[in-house]
């Protein structure tokens, strides 16, 4: 008789709970709005239904869970209490254990997730649209593979060419390398302009390579990969002759004295009379690797 009291209290509130999640819902041109408001959902916009449902469903079995978990609490207690017999208080204890641990491996899963990463309780159905980056422009030619090519005034000859040399010689004497021969018609790739650069700036590259050796207490290496050939660039680019703007290669003695030991792409710093900016190779085709961009304050 007890077992037959027990099992209809149990139908029934089962019965009870299960009542508001069956409500009847009235869909409009904005969502769907409910008759009886559940916890947590008051709007679900058709576009994200789905998205929106599922979130909220979780949310739901858990609580839901953790109220099923209390009831067979209360069910083993009743059980315990109302009954003399060993083996009936036995499984009273056995239903009230077994609903407890079932009661923390819910309530425990839900917070060892949120505290892991609260994302991974988020769901997200959209996918997002790919966006595509145009080429940028070049000023020169292109290579049927793609590379860029010097053409016009950056093919050096005659006093363009002396003038390259000249400037060479300057900062090679003052311990500045460059990374690759001016360009000429027999060399249209591959090469670096310094024509037209301004004797302040290589003034001023040889005090960077000075100051950056004393700071480390030896050799700073300071190599220059672009210099005024404009056709090598992106179109509008600052490289040009009369303009103080050159690339450096990024060494990690250039880097520490500049303070920045991993530089990321776009971040810039002023030191020593220049302003550097860090280029990835990704940010300019015609690059050959990641770079300073330098200009002259």
């Amino acid at each position: 008789m007890k077992k037959k009291i027990l099992n209809v209290l149990i139908l029934s509130l089962i019965i009870i709970l299960s009542v508001p999640v069956f409500s009847y819902a009235q869909e409009t041109e904005d969502g769907y709005i409910f008759l009886a408001p559940l916890a947590g959902l008051k709007k679900v916009s058709r576009d994200h239904a789905l998205q929106e449902y599922i979130p909220f469903i979780f949310k739901l079995l858990i609580g839901l869970s953790a109220v099923f978990a209390v009831l067979s609490i209360v069910v083993g207690g009743f059980q315990y209490i109302s009954t003399d017999a060993f083996q009936k208080k036995s499984e009273g204890k056995a239903r009230i254990k077994n609903s407890i641990l079932g009661l923390i491996l819910v309530i425990g899963s839900w917070l060892i997730l949120h505290t892991i990463n609260p994302d991974l309780l988020e769901i997200n159905l959209e996918l997002e649209t790919p966006v595509m980056e145009e080429m940028p422009e070049s000023s020169g030619s292109l290579r049927p593979g793609g590379s860029r090519v010097a053409t016009g005034a950056d093919l050096l000859s005659g006093t363009s060419l002396a003038a390259d040399e000249s400037i060479r010689k300057q900062l090679e004497s003052a311990g500045i390398k460059i990374n690759n021969p001016p360009c000429t018609a027999d060399r249209t790739s591959n090469c670096t302009n310094l024509n037209g650069l301004p004797q302040s700036t290589i003034i001023t590259l040889a005090a960077l390579k000075l100051d950056c050796s004393n700071y480390h207490g030896s050799d700073c290496p300071i190599v220059i990969t672009a210099g005024t050939e404009t056709s090598l660039h992106n179109k509008g680019t600052a490289h040009r002759p009369g303009n103080g703007v050159i690339d450096l290669r990024p060494t990690p003695k250039l880097n520490a004295y500049l303070g920045n030991t991993s530089p990321k792409d776009g971040e810039q710093i002023v030191k020593n009379g220049f302003k550097f900016t860090y280029e990835v190779i990704g940010s300019n085709p015609a690059s050959t690797a990641d770079h300073w961009h330098v200009v002259t304050q």
